[in-house]
């Protein structure tokens, strides 16, 4: 008799960013924080049976067991939670499953690390292509598998493969575009107003300057790169500003430049000789 292959799963990650998540943040904000350790417990039974669960009457009972909430507590979030999209809402009315796309994807990739045998046949909410493909922004569930994908790009380099490929992480998701790109999409009006308050240095400079040192860099959110596009611009205005200051040259041009990151800082509220000091130093 032929051994029958497990599908549920004794463990599943725990992302840090967990409570980022958008849709989360509504359950909490909609049913408050109680929420929280049941939309956990629903979670473990749908990875302890595998991807999906099918509703059972005594399920808020077992849940209200466990919690100590009532049933109508327990029902109350339920239906939150396909409300905001943690659940697949159709699937849930058409069949009584309780699943959705993230979890389905994580299962794949999970029993991938173990070296399982996936197979998402019923109530697949992933598309074909999906699951032949990697797409353009592809979840990482693990410090480990992070590192390892990092080593991995960089070993190619080393080798000489010339893994051009840009890529960047934000929390635990590897983005494999360059930053420019990614800057440009989606913080177009932090650019606007920037470049309308910075004339020392242009966006393009910077983000070209971002492309060559943040390859690999793994930002922990939206303000993470916002900081770092600040960081970038106030280095570059620095090496301007000590390449033409050594570059020896006394043509008016140059004089004049130097004097107008003179003025710049002065408008700025800080003294040009402190700076230097200041730059010297560190």
């Amino acid at each position: 008799m032929a051994n029958k292959t497990k599908v549920g799963l004794a463990y599943f990650p725990f992302e840090v960013n967990f409570f980022k998540d958008i849709k989360l943040r509504k359950l909490i904000k909609y049913q408050g924080c109680k929420a929280t350790p049941i939309y956990t417990l629903l979670l473990c039974n749908i990875y302890e049976n595998g991807y999906y669960l099918r509703w059972d009457n005594e399920l808020p009972f077992m849940i209200s067991e466990t919690t100590g909430y009532e049933e109508a507590f327990i029902k109350e979030v339920f239906t939150c939670c396909l409300k905001v999209d943690l659940f697949n809402e159709k699937m849930f009315n058409e069949n009584k499953i309780i699943t959705s796309k993230g979890i389905q994807e994580r299962y794949r990739l999970i029993c991938k690390q173990v070296k399982r045998k996936v197979n998402i046949s019923e109530y697949n909410l992933i598309d074909s292509e999906e699951m032949t493909n990697n797409t353009e922004r592809m979840p990482i569930d693990s410090e480990e598998m992070l590192q390892s994908k990092v080593k991995e790009i960089k070993e190619k380099e080393n080798k000489g493969n010339l893994y051009k490929e840009n890529f960047f992480y934000i929390g635990t998701e590897i983005y494999k575009t360059a930053i420019s790109k990614f800057i440009l999409q989606s913080h177009v009006q932090f650019l606007e107003v920037w470049q309308m308050q910075n004339r020392e240095a242009s966006v393009s400079e910077i983000l070209a300057k971002m492309d060559k040192e943040c390859v690999g860099t793994c930002f922990s959110d939206d303000n993470h790169i916002q900081n770092m596009f600040k960081l970038t611009a106030k280095n570059l205005i620095k090496e301007k500003y000590f390449e033409n200051k050594n570059n020896g040259k006394s043509t008016n041009k140059t004089a004049d430049t130097i004097s107008n990151a003179h003025t710049i800082l002065e408008r700025r509220g800080i003294d040009p000789n402190k700076f230097i000091q200041q730059t010297n130093n560190g």
